[in-house]
């Protein structure tokens, strides 16, 4: 979709212009881990086998994000499954959403402000910079939903993991939110399968898939219980 990462892309577009800070879904357990694997099952860091455990195939990575996870994997002496390393690569590469942040930053697209909440508290800003970047990242996204365009592996796995935080059809005008959110899941279930992405692909983002529909899942009862309070 562009020349920035999964993971990046899911960090701008739950980025709010305005305010600089990120939308709750992209704080939940998977949601930027989840697409920092995709991001090394893209391409090829990493592949997935039949028991969904993860194993690193040599290929020297790119990016420092990407190289830092795999240093994370090839330090840990037991095989993991791709839902497990969801959460030791959050745990490990924590704060993931700081370091995301700051790539952005180091590429120019939007800067970072600290401060303190009630002169107590950590706060962290990322004022928007460079808006091109996310414009064409939504321009893309928007063909894509509407098929418009033939979407490439990278899409396919952005809309789907989209597709877990109930995304897509935010990205187009109302009259064309039916569409998107039936190209939307049509693509994540293609992509689950197999069909129209690698079987790498495939299985890491089967297990991402699960481990956001749990987050969400988990998120909703807590916020049904407060209100029943």
């Amino acid at each position: 979709m562009s020349d920035l990462l999964l993971v990046e892309e899911v960090f701008l577009l739950a980025h709010d212009e305005e305010s600089g800070k990120q939308s709750a879904a992209v704080s939940m357990p998977g949601v930027l881990s989840g697409a920092l694997l995709l991001d090394l099952a893209l391409r090829e860091l990493i592949t997935v086998d039949e028991k969904k455990d993860v194993t690193t195939t040599g290929a020297v990575p790119d990016h420092p994000l990407l190289q830092e996870a795999i240093d994370v994997i090839v330090a840990e002496e037991k095989v993991r499954s791709v839902r497990q390393w969801l959460y030791q690569l959050a745990s490990k590469m924590n704060p993931l959403l700081e370091k995301v942040g700051r790539s952005l930053v180091e590429r120019g697209i939007l800067g970072e402000q600290r401060a303190k909440f009630l002169g107590l508290f950590p706060t962290t800003r990322w004022p928007e910079l460079d808006p091109a970047p996310e414009q064409q990242l939504r321009a893309r996204l928007q063909q894509v939903l509407l098929q418009q365009v033939e979407p490439t592996d990278p899409d396919v796995a952005l809309v789907a993991l989209l597709e877990g935080l109930h995304l897509p059809a935010t990205f187009v005008d109302k009259a064309d939110r039916s569409h998107a959110r039936k190209t939307a899941t049509e693509l994540t279930r293609m992509a689950e399968r197999g069909e129209v992405i690698s079987k790498t692909i495939g299985e890491t983002l089967r297990g991402t898939q699960a481990a956001i529909l749990g987050a969400v899942a988990a998120s909703t009862a807590a916020a049904v219980a407060t209100s029943a309070n």
